[in-house]
């Protein structure tokens, strides 16, 4: 990987995808658990991003400034009953989609740019990075926890981390944009009743 991105992503990118990162990074000598964090990494990316709008969502539903959902809700919601990577992708793009005419609302616009081309008509396009680097990630987690990876010869292995090793680095390097923001992972939420009528809460945060 280039020096100067993965400098940029241990110092800068937040901290999930950073961490995800460095646990490829840590099995350098096994293949097969090299694979394994290599496809948590690409799944911690679209679920970070997918994640990111969602807050987005919430939040201007709540200032009554969001569309109407219509059908777009019950997608959601059926998709965050079994999250993977390809629901974390579904999520991300139905919701990106819902703010093509409102993109000043967005926090992060960077990231409506990141998944949709520019466009003459209504119709999005999507960008060659989903196509040419996302979904062969997909593919190659599918790959992982569908199928048996022992099973796979040592040199097939290889082969896949050999593919998916580029598709990473050109998403992470398409998402430099995330270095630009100051984002708080919280770890652990928690909720205490000292009364019946109040609630405290508590936090652990990382940035």
């Amino acid at each position: 990987m280039d020096a100067d991105l993965l400098r940029l992503l241990r110092d800068q990118y937040p901290f999930p995808i950073a961490y995800a990162c460095k646990k490829m990074f840590g099995r350098l000598d096994n293949d097969a658990e090299k694979f394994k964090y290599l496809t948590d990494a690409a799944e911690t990316v679209v679920q970070f991003l997918a994640l990111v709008t969602l807050a987005q969502l919430a939040h201007d539903l709540h200032q009554q400034q969001a569309l109407p959902l219509g059908d777009i809700a019950a997608r959601l919601r059926n998709k965050l009953r079994t999250p993977a990577f390809g629901t974390w992708q579904g999520i991300l793009r139905d919701v990106l989609k819902s703010y093509c005419d409102h993109r000043h609302l967005l926090v992060m616009p960077e990231l409506f740019d990141f998944y949709f081309a520019p466009s003459r008509g209504k119709r999005l396009r999507i960008k060659p990075v989903i196509s040419r680097a996302f979904d062969p990630l997909n593919s190659l987690r599918n790959t992982h926890t569908h199928d048996k990876l022992p099973a796979f010869p040592a040199y097939r292995i290889a082969e896949m981390i050999a593919a998916g090793m580029p598709w990473l680095e050109q998403v992470l390097s398409e998402l430099q944009f995330l270095s630009n923001y100051r984002l708080a992972f919280v770890q652990d939420i928690r909720v205490r009743h000292p009364t019946r009528h109040s609630r405290l809460f508590s936090h652990t945060w990382y940035t």
